[in-house]
């Protein structure tokens, strides 16, 4: 703990030469000596909805599908952006969180079933 305080007050110097506040200083180096990672199984036993008893469950990585370029939404979107004016909301430039949320996904050895589970906060997650 102690050299995470002489850490802090090297560094406030350079962060007060920056034009950042302290409270993003601490902040900063917090995130750097933290470092997050779980590790979950392959294979876990839990309750399968459909076959209404405990199962074991193959655990994967929720992945986002490819987006359709003539899905209605996107159509709309491209629509909205032709032209003068520009976007149609603001584009996110910065992002707040420095972690996203993984999501689990559960298939059934039983029956095949596949379900999601709640992901969360963490900044790697390792299938074992």
């Amino acid at each position: 703990m102690s050299l995470l305080l002489q850490n802090l007050v090297g560094a406030s110097e350079n962060f007060r030469n920056s034009g950042k506040s302290i409270r993003m200083c601490v902040f900063s180096l917090l995130q750097s000596q933290i470092v997050i990672k779980v590790n979950v199984p392959k294979q876990i036993r839990t309750y399968c909805p459909k076959c209404k008893a405990h199962q074991t469950h193959t655990v994967g990585v929720y992945k986002a599908g490819k987006r359709r370029a003539l899905a209605k939404g996107e159509r709309h979107h491209k629509r909205e952006k032709k032209g003068y004016g520009g976007q149609k909301y603001p584009l996110q430039r910065e992002f707040a969180k420095t972690t996203k949320k993984q999501t689990l996904r559960l298939k059934c050895k039983v029956c095949g079933y596949m379900r999601h589970k709640d992901g969360i906060r963490l900044r790697k997650l390792a299938l074992m």
